[in-house]
């Protein structure tokens, strides 16, 4: 009981800081100018752009599976391309619950260790950071003068959070000493069941981060892995088509986009409502797109995104069972005969 409430004051802690988010940056938005620009729009390039998400997913699954081969399973497909479905829908309602939502999904039809495949979902979570962090610099190499006008926007609206000494003071004394009692009691620490549940996991979790060594098709994992962002990519690329006054920007400008968005993705809000809206609107600012315009551009193509990610997890919910008892029956049916 203790578990769900907790969960519930998460979800709206999380919710509240989103609809502030939103707030913030459409507050100045004159409602019926929007409502213009969505009357306006080219739809035809927003559902292209759903179209190539649905398969920036495809490849996600394709990839996972290349990392729990080594475990010694093989998940069918269709079970680890639901299950990211599912994933981006539970992190519409928690953020992060959905990495723990997918490995759970897997571990049930498919029998593997919950731990184990954690760990793989580690090693796409830190993948996908480093092909973040490669684009940042890209960009920053292409477009230095450009993303340079961004960044002290950012330190004028959040500077001073961090400048008193006290705090930085604080958190060391709590790290020295916690480090220090770990190792006072680390004897008797050794003795308790939750530290061997606790190794145990370690054990089962790194196992999984193991399997980048043990795999046999990198190749296919790198192409895998240019394939998510190089759709990701032109999910946003399209929808630039979709308003006349973004039409005409660059792929440059795009790139930049994709890695300020990518950041506000980051944020601790569902599926980064506000966050995203603000980070590309103001993006598109440096490109001279103004602000209640790329507020617009933000809107249409975060919305059209969620929205396919609610009816593709929720379809994924209902067919996962079906299908696989489908599977089981028939299986059972071969067994008699």
């Amino acid at each position: 009981m203790k578990n769900k409430i907790f969960t519930v004051i998460k979800f709206l802690c999380f919710f509240a800081v989103g609809i502030i988010l939103m707030y913030l940056v459409y507050r100045d938005q004159n409602i019926e100018e929007m409502k213009d620009y969505l009357r306006k729009a080219n739809y035809f390039w927003v559902g292209l752009s759903l179209f190539l998400g649905f398969f920036s997913h495809l490849f996600r699954a394709l990839r996972w599976n290349l990392l729990i081969h080594p475990l010694g399973y093989k998940p069918r497909l269709k079970n680890t391309f639901m299950s990211i479905w599912v994933m981006y829908l539970a992190n519409l309602a928690l953020p992060r619950l959905g990495e723990v939502s997918r490995c759970g999904i897997v571990k049930k039809y498919e029998k593997i260790s919950f731990t184990k495949l954690l760990g793989t979902v580690v090693v796409e979570r830190t993948i996908d950071m480093l092909m973040l962090v490669f684009l940042f610099f890209l960009t920053l190499l292409l477009q230095f003068d450009v993303i340079l006008k961004f960044f002290p926007f950012i330190s004028q609206k959040f500077s001073g959070i961090f400048n008193s000494a006290i705090i930085y003071l604080v958190l060391a004394i709590i790290g020295i000493g916690g480090i220090l009692l770990l190792y006072i009691f680390r004897h008797k620490i050794k003795q308790l069941s939750i530290y061997q549940r606790i190794r145990d996991l370690f054990v089962k979790f790194f196992e999984g981060i193991k399997t980048v060594k043990r795999m046999e098709k990198k190749g296919l994992f790198i192409f895998y892995s240019f394939m998510i962002w190089l759709l990701y990519f032109f999910m946003l690329y399209v929808c630039f088509f979709s308003l006349e006054i973004t039409s005409n920007l660059s792929m440059l400008a795009c790139l930049s986009m994709l890695v300020t968005g990518s950041f506000g993705m980051v944020a601790p809000v569902q599926g980064g409502i506000g966050a995203w809206h603000f980070m590309i609107a103001q993006t598109l600012v440096l490109y001279g797109v103004p602000f209640s315009q790329g507020t617009t551009f933000a809107f249409i193509a975060h919305t059209s995104n969620t929205l396919l990610l609610i009816l593709g997890g929720f379809v994924s919910l209902l067919l996962l069972p079906l299908l696989n008892n489908k599977q089981i029956s028939t299986q059972e049916n071969i067994e008699e005969e």
